[in-house]
């Protein structure tokens, strides 16, 4: 599986922002009208797929559960499509709730 993080040159912990400028700056360099090779091309559409997937919040956190999965040996778009259990993320207001019980 492509490590999404390693393609945009970003920490796992890195925030929307330094996501969406470390993006800008790498298609900037690789983009096809800039750059005419070959592998150019191939690094831009990567950049494009990385960028699609760690700039939408619901697939970023769906693409970090797979990166958590030890001895995953399947690609992105195959676990994203694959039926699963239904289950979403809990949101802001009850992680907040579920914190302030601990008190």
């Amino acid at each position: 599986m492509k490590d999404y993080y390693q393609i945009i040159g970003v920490g796992r912990e890195a925030t929307e922002v330094e996501i969406k400028r470390s993006f800008r700056k790498l298609a900037v360099r690789y983009h096809p009208d800039k750059n005419p090779s070959r592998e150019a091309e191939q690094l831009f559409k990567e950049i494009n797929e990385a960028y699609e997937v760690l700039s939408d919040p619901d697939k970023k956190w769906k693409y970090d559960q797979l990166l958590r999965t030890p001895g995953l040996n399947t690609s992105w778009q195959e676990a994203y499509s694959r039926p699963t259990a239904r289950y979403t993320r809990p949101s802001d207001r009850t992680l907040f709730l579920q914190s302030m019980l601990r008190f």
